[in-house]
């Protein structure tokens, strides 16, 4: 096999690939060492290592025939050294499990194997009472090796979770993740050491040597802490890493303020704000991570001008930035070619633009500044573009405090130039409450300008609150006559969902100034625009109106107009209403139109399909409706006059009329209405009654010709 695999020529017989040979020659030999051994061409020790750097898929198994090869031949040391080897150079988790596990699994058989040989001594011992001295040194011996070999045992499963870590970091040095999980496990004393002087200290009575032996190890690990940070921070490159790396700079510098060393704390803060960041995020957190370590430890007047620092463009982007001027034909090209060697754009040039920078330096300004101070540097963030919403909200309320009203309002202004929809609607909002204070109705026509510029670009979402609020300033400043004018473009301003309610609104304020009569055109305008759904619930609030101004007709021919919509499966209570009309107002004419409508729209509405849950919540309201009105006395009683009023009013027609052209459409006239009015009465008889029928039902309009 070896000299076939030197061979880059040979063809296997069998049809064997390289890689199959490769792993059957290490089978083989790893199975018969003592073969190999004697066999002077062949250095299996070669062989595998050439195949580790070969075949990359198979590192752990090439790994464990070397190490089992040493096992068979007795070389234990040497076996353990090849698996300490593997473990510190494999670079895949899959191979480090395949190593770790064939390296616990040989320490534990030969833990295994010493304990029964332990056993065996001491038996041996019991049955000879002859040369007990040998014997029992022999046993505390092997009890001193088993216990050795426990230890290292237990060693190594403590030390599982970090040589996991390195397995990883060794695949990607560039995990900020993995460095924080590495650190974690030396601050938490996550090894074997620590935890044994911890177990001991539990079990014994703690006195002052074992304190100060716990203090230093607890010391021991923070200073691996820290040079693990120390060492991820030199080989994480910020433009290729998984993570941020500020975050290892800010629990550097975290560690070594909580050990009270502010000095090297400070210096590493200051080698953090160097490193040219993936992201101008992560250079903003370390200079406002570096000012509030500074407050913490009340060093105010330090953590100031650490943020004016920060905030202050730096000179080599000014010089980038007249370089690109330059580069345009705004200046001269020696300027552009010294400005060029300064580098490119790098991520200090635009930490001057960051807001959390500024929020934090604005915080610190207000607190520890002047008025003069402060002022220059909200103008100087909203010079640079830099400022946020809130910024402004709370520049303006600063100088509001202090009495510079005009100057507060001119920071509105500022502020909805540079904000949008809906970044700007808590500023608009706030300048037209601050006026409307300030100045009352003493500047109507500033504020009628303020409100128009706002309402011009609201969307349609926030534009009902901003036109409300318009027009409550017009009916307490100004004219009601500017007032309804304001609603009725917010009518057309608000999305479709609320339109009926702004229209409700505007009814409302045109009845309140004008009177109700005035409000008719608003209630018209409004069934025309609005979609059916809302037309209909608007039509039985204009006949409402109308009927209390006894304009009965009115009301009657809204109702018929609004009833077009009204499918009587789904809107019961339109129909309800309707009937409630009829009763109180109408006559046995006007209530059989309404029937006959409600059939036209019932038969107009059939082929339309509805979800379950409307079509169950429609027919619930009509078995409801159509139950209480059986049980209705004064229904049934009023029912009851309609039904004698029409046979007095036949009766005299019949009389009037021939007999023989009268007679047979009378009754029958009669008797269907009279049947109509029962079945509105009890729909349960009434599906009976067609149910025992099973014929064609009779049209109430048909006429015997």
């Amino acid at each position: 096999l070896s000299i076939c695999l030197n061979d880059e020529h040979y063809v296997s017989p069998s049809g064997q690939t390289p890689h199959q040979l490769w792993m059957k020659l290490c089978d083989i030999c790893s199975t018969h060492p003592e073969c190999v051994v004697n066999s002077a061409s062949i250095d299996f020790d070669a062989i595998i290592r050439s195949g580790i750097a070969k075949f990359s898929d198979e590192v752990g198994r090439l790994w464990n025939s070397l190490a089992d090869y040493f096992i068979r031949l007795g070389q234990f040391e040497r076996a353990r050294d090849v698996y300490e080897e593997a473990i510190n150079s494999v670079t895949t988790v899959r191979d480090f499990s395949i190593v770790f596990d064939a390296y616990v699994k040989v320490e534990e058989s030969i833990l295994t194997a010493k304990i029964r040989l332990l056993q065996q001594q001491r038996q041996e011992g019991d049955d000879h009472t002859d040369g007990e001295d040998i014997d029992a040194t022999n046993i505390s011996e092997s009890t001193a090796d088993i216990n050795m070999r426990l230890a290292r045992i237990e060693f190594l499963m403590d030390k599982r979770p970090l040589l996991l870590n390195s397995v990883v970091l060794r695949q990607n040095p560039h995990n900020v993740h993995e460095w924080h999980k590495r650190a974690k496990l030396f601050k938490e004393g996550n090894n074997a050491i620590f935890s044994n002087k911890e177990n001991d200290s539990s079990k014994d009575n703690v006195d002052d040597s074992e304190d100060e032996e716990t203090k230093k190890l607890k010391e021991k690990n923070l200073q691996k802490a820290i040079l693990t940070y120390v060492e991820a921070v030199k080989t994480v490159d910020p433009k290729i890493c998984t993570g941020k790396l500020s975050g290892l700079w800010l629990a550097l510098a975290s560690i070594y303020e909580k050990k009270g060393d502010l000095e090297n704390a400070r210096f590493t803060m200051s080698k953090a704000t160097e490193v040219n960041y993936k992201t101008v995020e992560e250079l903003a957190n370390v200079w406002c991570g570096w000012a509030e370590m500074e407050m913490r430890h009340d060093e105010f007047e330090r953590a100031l001008q650490i943020m004016q620092q920060a905030a202050t463009e730096p000179t080599m982007s000014a010089r980038r930035r007249k370089a690109r001027a330059v580069a345009q034909g705004k200046g001269h090209e020696d300027e552009v070619a010294a400005a060029l060697q300064e580098g490119g754009v790098v991520t200090a040039d635009r930490l001057h633009k960051n807001t959390k920078v500024w929020s934090l330096y604005l915080d610190l300004e207000e607190s520890l500044g002047t008025v003069e101070s402060c002022r220059a540097a909200y103008d100087r963030v909203i010079e640079l573009k830099a400022a946020s919403a809130q910024m402004c909200l709370n520049y303006a309320t600063f100088l509001e405090e202090r009495n510079y009203f005009e100057d507060s309002f001119r920071v509105y202004e500022k502020a909805v130039s540079l904000f949008i929809f809906p970044q700007v609607k808590p500023i608009w909002l706030a300048y037209l409450d601050k006026f409307i204070a300030r100045y009352s109705g003493t500047k109507l026509e500033r504020l009628r300008d303020l409100f128009e510029q706002a309402v011009s670009a609201v969307p349609q979402e926030d534009a009902a609150e901003f036109y409300i609020k318009y027009a409550k300033a017009e009916e307490q400043f100004g004219l009601a006559r500017h007032a309804v004018v304001i609603y009725d473009r917010a009518t057309k301003a608000v999305p479709p969902g609320k339109r009926l309610d702004m229209y409700r609104l505007y009814a409302k304020k045109v009845e309140q100034f004008f009177g109700v009569t005035k409000s008719r055109p608003v209630y018209e305008k409004a069934v025309k625009e609005l979609d059916d759904e809302s037309s209909k619930l608007l039509c039985l609030e204009f006949a409402e109106m109308e009927r209390r101004l006894g304009e009965v007709d009115r009301a009657r021919a809204i109702l018929q107009f609004g009833s077009q919509f009204s499918d009587p499966r789904r809107d019961g209570f339109y129909w309800k209403a309707w009937r409630e009309f009829e009763e109180q107002h109408g006559n046995e004419d006007t209530f059989r139109d309404m029937l006959r409508v409600q059939r036209s729209v019932e038969t107009a509405f059939s082929q339309v399909n509805y979800l379950a849950s409307e079509m169950m919540a429609g027919e619930h309201l009509d078995v409801l409706e159509e139950a209480n009105m059986a049980t209705d006395l004064d229904a049934m009683s009023r029912y009851a006059e309609l039904e004698a009023l029409d046979r007095v009013q036949k009766q005299a027609l019949i009389d009037a009329a021939p007999k023989e052209t009268l007679l047979a459409a009378g009754q029958k006239r009669k008797a269907v209405d009279a049947q109509m009015i029962l079945d509105q009465l009890n729909p349960e008889k009434k599906l009976s009654r067609l149910d025992e029928k099973k014929e064609t039902v009779v049209n109430a309009e048909e006429l015997d010709i």
